[in-house]
């Protein structure tokens, strides 16, 4: 599964909008979305560890290629 698959599911089992994630992660909502849609796939270390402490997960969990 790619990133930004992992991103949007478990984004949804949250049950918040993509414009949401971003604002309580202080991340911009046009990132966001670029990580969830692929435009972006190459996220910084420091917007992956961000990420992963909002969704309370791995670095891993979220960043390794299945």
């Amino acid at each position: 599964m790619e990133i930004k698959d992992k991103l949007r599911k478990v984004r949804e089992q949250k049950g918040i909008s993509q414009r949401q994630a971003g604002v309580e992660m202080g991340i911009s909502h046009n990132y966001y979305n670029g990580l969830e849609t692929g435009k972006y796939n190459n996220p910084s270390l420091f917007f992956m560890q961000t990420i992963a402490e909002y969704y309370n997960c791995s670095l891993d969990e979220l960043f390794s290629r299945d």
